[in-house]
């Protein structure tokens, strides 16, 4: 069986937008805000579909993961939309209670995104070390 192997790809894409420029003007919690919030989609889509497609390797090697992908599809999408309407919230009103609560959203999201990197290094290291006996 092929094992797909997207972490590099969830690595990049963390790296990028860790190094982006704020433009001229924007509000870097918004813009972070963004940037989290899309980088969490894209993470949560590429893990899923790893554990998905590697599920009987991953859940020998780490019952964990399959455990933590399942936290994901159950709450990713709660976490994701919770996000975007604190987004939407502080852009009409920036006071402190929405930025309180864009970076708690945001707090979620990036914990999550951190979480499956840890996750998405740990499988792969497993796959490969049961691919080589």
């Amino acid at each position: 069986m092929k094992h797909k192997q997207p972490f590099a790809v969830i690595a990049l894409t963390a790296m990028l937008c860790a190094c982006a420029v704020t433009p001229g003007g924007g509000d870097p919690v918004v813009i972070n805000a963004e940037k989290t919030t899309a980088l969490a989609v894209d993470t949560f889509d590429s893990f899923l579909q790893y554990e998905y497609n590697n599920r009987a390797a991953l859940e020998s090697v780490s019952p964990a993961i399959h455990e933590y992908a399942n936290y994901v599809r159950a709450n990713g999408q709660k976490w994701l939309q919770t996000a975007r309407s604190m987004t939407q919230a502080y852009k009409h009103n920036r006071d402190e209670n929405n930025k309180a609560n864009l970076t708690t959203a945001i707090s979620t999201l990036q914990e999550a995104v951190n979480q499956i990197s840890k996750y998405m290094a740990t499988g792969t290291a497993s796959l490969k070390k049961a691919k080589r006996h």
